[in-house]
């Protein structure tokens, strides 16, 4: 099951998304020093719809051409320290989907330069 099948539900993915960190061979230590699997740090949705309002359809509505959403993993892991949301969004089409945001940076040191570069046009 993926984007392009048709008929597929961003509460669908989401449950990917949870089996896919479940069966992952990471691991990590929770607040108490016990080992976990990686859903167990999984704490929110991976995606909503965008639209005339940020969170403005039901989930479990099959995707269909036109449709905009995100699709934002996260994963916190407090013990260390650890936290990362990366956000991209998709415009569903007729033939699968777009990746909206794809021409933004995606390596660290791309992203510092984009940050330092926008902080030396400010006044």
């Amino acid at each position: 099951m993926c984007i392009r099948d048709r008929g597929i539900t961003l509460g669908q993915l989401h449950q990917k998304v949870v089996e896919f960190f479940r069966n992952h061979k990471l691991r990590a230590k929770d607040e108490n020093g016990n080992e976990q699997t990686l859903d167990r740090f999984f704490v929110h949705g991976l995606s909503h719809m965008l639209g005339m309002d940020v969170h403005d359809l039901d989930p479990n509505i099959p995707l269909k051409p036109g449709m905009v959403f995100t699709i934002e993993p996260g994963l916190y892991i407090p013990s260390e320290g650890i936290g990362i949301r990366i956000e991209d969004d998709y415009l569903v089409t007729e033939t699968g989907v777009e990746n909206l945001s794809r021409a933004l940076p995606r390596e660290p040191e791309a992203v510092e330069r984009l940050v330092r570069a926008g902080k030396s046009t400010r006044r």
